[in-house]
């Protein structure tokens, strides 16, 4: 849902029809795909934050 509604910029309307589901589920799946992409983004960056910081001191 996050490549299809963020990336290639189709409305859930769209993206609803082409893949035979309710707009609704598109909406919980996009929103639920983005938490999980921010969440891996947070434990990716995280070591580099505390390594900039202690080196920073």
């Amino acid at each position: 849902m996050v490549v299809l509604c963020d990336i290639e910029e189709v409305g859930y309307d769209c993206v609803a029809e082409l893949l035979g589901i309710p707009k609704g589920t598109v909406n919980s799946r996009h929103a639920r795909g983005r938490a999980r992409l921010r969440d891996a983004y947070e434990r990716l960056s995280a070591p580099r934050a505390v390594a900039e910081r202690e080196g920073s001191t």
